[in-house]
């Protein structure tokens, strides 16, 4: 789980540090050779996670540190999972998505996207894992975290 909000009634294990990044379909011109200038790159079409998502608290967070309010902003479509995000930035080569950095892998890779930097925005957060204050985890649950733990932490 990742995002700022936090509840008194569960526990909180940091298990995985991830950024949030601005990624476009990608050009013949490649990435942008220097930073945008976020109002530039705002101006954008945007495709975000849905309400209530962590990735949109981090942006909106992000944004509102800034003076940018979420509801100003050119808001193309809300998608409640990352590869639709993906799927769809891969076809409109005016939109501007925020999706996780390790996210993007294969996209990178194949060159069907690119990341775009921008200027005074930086966007980390951290994937936590978390169960209810004050109970033990279960054996399965309890070799899950110890497995994670290896893997990522």
């Amino acid at each position: 789980m990742e995002g700022r909000a936090k509840s008194r009634d569960l526990h909180y294990e940091p298990l995985l540090a991830d950024e949030l990044v601005a990624v476009r379909r990608a050009t013949p011109a490649g990435p942008p050779p220097a930073p945008l200038p976020l109002a530039e790159a705002l101006a954008h079409p945007l495709v975000l996670r849905e309400r209530g998502s962590g990735t949109l608290e981090v942006l909106e967070f992000a944004l509102r540190e800034q003076n940018i309010r979420l509801a100003d902003l050119r808001v193309a479509f809300y998608f409640d999972n990352t590869e639709a995000i993906k799927t769809y930035l891969e076809a409109a080569p005016e939109a501007l998505g925020f999706v996780s950095r390790r996210a993007l892998t294969r996209e990178l890779a194949a060159g069907r996207l690119e990341l775009v930097p921008i200027a005074s925005l930086c966007l980390p957060r951290q994937f936590e894992a978390l169960w209810v204050q004050g109970q033990p985890l279960s054996r399965p649950a309890e070799l899950f975290w110890r497995y994670a733990r290896q893997q990522y932490g």
